[in-house]
């Protein structure tokens, strides 16, 4: 044989073996990882994250795929590095303590990264509102008892309890402690009154932000006009001997008996006595101190009515 023709046959099975390498190359298309991320705040109305959120990144790996798939094989990912704004609070799945930011928007990111150098990326807003369900206006105990048919609808069970707050209550007005009440705290405020209305959210986020460091107060009983604990703790012997120096119990008994009770707070008013001594008021309201007191703090100062 010719040796032209030798090299002739070895140049087309060279040119024969380049072009089956160079398909299977062509067979075989990467493609990037995908991530996709999650956040659930437990018992939190949809959208909102108190106290806990849980973040997950779910992550497929990028990979090579051809019709013989003997010549390409898949890429393992690495992990998902999970970020608030800037800042790296770990990765994968994370369950991150929201009071670590102040309530509001926030940013969470997701950045993936494969053994091939692949990326991608993923991103949410949420809505961080730990003001919702501070101490100051939430407590569990006290919201079914101050709301029976929460206590009926759920059976006090704590995260449905808790759900309801977050989704209707707050919105809805509703009482989640005695010492405050969003509705007693806009009627006692008219700045308040004109800025948010019946915003029950907005006047919660303002009394925690501001209103506590102003030395406002949430509800009516509260206020100066009807409350002093020193005077309260001196004219009554038995919560002397039960609360002695105890400023927290003594509210919390003036606001759970000592106002029923018709018990005196404050040298220049007496519920029972504004109640007597006005027939308007004792035909509306009979003998309901409560009642008494929220008239007297909106209206019966601005009238000159006597508290006593």
């Amino acid at each position: 044989m010719k040796a032209s023709n030798v090299l002739g046959r070895a140049a087309l099975l060279a040119m024969a073996f380049i072009g089956e390498f160079t398909s299977a190359e062509a067979a075989c298309n990467y493609s990037d990882p995908t991530v996709s991320l999650s956040i659930q705040s437990p018992g939190s109305a949809a959208g909102v994250q108190v106290s806990v959120a849980r973040i997950h990144a779910s992550v497929s790996a990028g990979n090579l795929q051809s019709g013989s798939s003997s010549n390409c094989s898949n890429f393992s990912s690495s992990s998902a590095y999970i970020y608030v704004g800037n800042r790296y609070i770990g990765n994968g799945s994370v369950n991150w303590n929201t009071a670590e930011v102040g309530d509001g928007r926030h940013l969470i990111r997701v950045d993936v990264t494969d053994s091939n150098g692949g990326r991608a990326s993923a991103q949410q807003y949420i809505e961080v509102r730990n003001n919702w369900i501070h101490p100051l206006v939430w407590n569990h105990h006290e919201y079914v008892r101050l709301n029976p048919d929460v206590a009926n609808a759920f059976g006090g069970e704590p995260s449905r309890t808790l759900s309801h707050w977050l989704y209707y209550g707050i919105r809805e007005g509703r009482q989640a402690t005695r010492a405050f009440s969003s509705m007693e705290y806009m009627q006692s405020y008219g700045d308040l009154q004109a800025a948010f209305g019946a915003n029950g959210p907005a006047l919660v986020d303002h009394y925690i932000r501001h209103g506590v460091h102003e030395g406002r107060v949430g509800v009516f009983a509260l206020r100066p006009e009807v409350w002093n604990v020193h005077y309260y703790y001196a004219i009554h012997p038995d919560l002397q001997a039960a609360f002695p120096g105890d400023v927290e119990a003594l509210k919390r008994h003036w606001l759970e008996y000592g106002v029923n009770e018709g018990r005196r707070a404050k040298e220049t008013f007496s519920a029972p006595n504004y109640l007597a001594n006005h027939g308007d008021l004792r035909a509306a309201y009979g003998y309901n101190y409560r009642e008494g007191i929220k008239h007297y703090i909106v209206y019966g100062i601005y009238e000159g009515r006597s508290g006593n």
